[in-house]
């Protein structure tokens, strides 16, 4: 099975473009933090309460989540699944334009058909398999943890491409990045009662081989999942 690293991709896919985090929560500011780090802008879509208030403190310019969704070029949805669709609805779709790019780091809405993007836009999926402390701090030590990647819909021509980047600036091409499908990823949080970490969250951050990174995953319980995604794409 293909394991993605570093060398698989080129963060110049999204270096020029304007990532908006829609969510400052457990994903969107461990996310932020690192594409900034990484040398990608970034803004951050938040209603006003204490997580935009922390976002400002972190030194970003933070906007409501539909000017958040304009100024932005890949939009990355990490507000929590149960309330995405709504996001969706009345910050993302009135303004949504041809060529963005949506991300997820869960497959839950787009496989079941809760979000329904139009068809000349991106629809790809970048998913951490740790909670966003602990993507964060492997981030500050050099490491990174494992990500699932998919392209749903790829009206660019580049969707992969742009996944890896993604995923290269978070840190997860450290740790290896593996091809899942939305369709097993939506499927996963189902059989993890609602978690969308729950396959990876008490295993190590790192890319060694020793049952860490992308590695580790393949030889644990998460192989079945990564083995149907190739059978059964979307």
């Amino acid at each position: 099975m293909k394991v993605y690293g570093d060398q698989d991709a080129d963060i110049s896919y999204i270096s020029k473009k304007v990532v908006a985090i829609l969510g400052y929560g457990n994903q969107g500011r461990a996310q932020a933090l690192n594409l900034r780090d990484s040398g990608v802008s970034v803004v951050v879509g938040n209603i006003e309460d204490s997580y935009a208030q922390t976002a400002r403190s972190d030194g970003f310019e933070v906007y409501s989540p539909a000017e958040a969704a304009q100024r932005g070029d890949i939009l990355a949805l990490l507000v929590p699944d149960e309330v995405q669709a709504e996001v969706y609805a009345t910050s993302i779709a009135p303004h949504i334009r041809p060529r963005q790019v949506l991300d997820f780091a869960a497959g839950y809405n787009i496989h079941f058909g809760l979000i329904r993007p139009p068809a000349d836009v991106d629809v790809i999926m970048v998913a951490p398999r740790m909670i966003g402390v602990n993507v964060r701090r492997a981030f500050e030590t050099g490491g990174g943890v494992p990500a699932f990647v998919d392209v749903w819909q790829n009206a660019s021509g580049q969707g992969m491409e742009i996944a890896l980047a993604f995923a290269k600036g978070i840190g997860a091409t450290r740790a290896g990045v593996l091809p899942v499908s939305f369709r097993i990823a939506g499927r996963e949080r189902l059989r993890t009662g609602g978690s969308a970490h729950g396959a990876m969250g008490d295993r190590r951050s790192g890319g060694d081989h020793d049952g860490n990174g992308a590695h580790g995953l393949i030889q644990a319980n998460d192989l079945s999942l990564a083995d149907e995604s190739i059978r059964n794409p979307h």
